[in-house]
């Protein structure tokens, strides 16, 4: 821009029909064409750089983003596994609650049916003695009854026979009182 300039005040500034000035505008001319040449061959070249850099770049955060994608489906299958993983355990451990609390409502139900049982157990055994002296005592009123019984038999039979001698008496004093 600053070479146009002083070519622009350069031209203006003498005669036009003065051939060095006019092989010197040439010049200056030429010069400015092969300074914009060699500009739009960098620009040119610095675009083409630019866009090999650009894709190479593209590329670059391409496969950044590929395997920064997989890093993270790994991660994220990891994740999953674990959370499966804990799941099941978890699952696990509820289950193995469970069983225990099954476990100990069982053993209180029989702890509770042993106790049941050794109280009627208990009951029974005083229940039995009892029915035991019952027996006793019924036996000692059996054998009375019994002795008793003999004894009566004994006085039935001893009445029996003085009934037998009575009438054997009264049988004879009617004989006797006939005659």
């Amino acid at each position: 821009q600053a070479q146009l300039e002083a070519l622009e005040v350069f031209a203006t500034a003498g005669p036009l029909s003065d051939k060095e000035t006019i092989d010197r505008l040439m010049q200056g001319y030429n010069a400015l064409q092969m300074e914009l040449q060699r500009k739009q061959e960098a620009l040119v070249e610095a675009q083409a750089s630019l866009e090999a850099h650009g894709a190479k770049e593209a590329s670059d955060v391409r496969m950044f983003y590929e395997q920064t994608e997989q890093r993270v489906m790994g991660q994220c299958q990891q994740l999953q596994e674990a959370l499966a993983q804990k799941l099941s355990v978890e699952a696990q451990l509820l289950a193995a609650q469970a069983s225990r609390e099954e476990t100990e409502i069982a053993k209180a139900r029989l702890e509770a049916e042993v106790q049941r049982l050794k109280t009627k157990s208990e009951s029974d055994e005083k229940v039995t003695e009892l029915l035991q002296m019952r027996v006793q005592d019924l036996q000692v009123l059996l054998e009375r009854h019994t002795a008793a019984n003999a004894a009566l038999q004994q006085r039935i039979v001893t009445l029996g026979l003085e009934l037998r001698t009575c009438a054997e008496t009264v049988e004879s004093l009617e004989r006797s009182s006939r005659i």
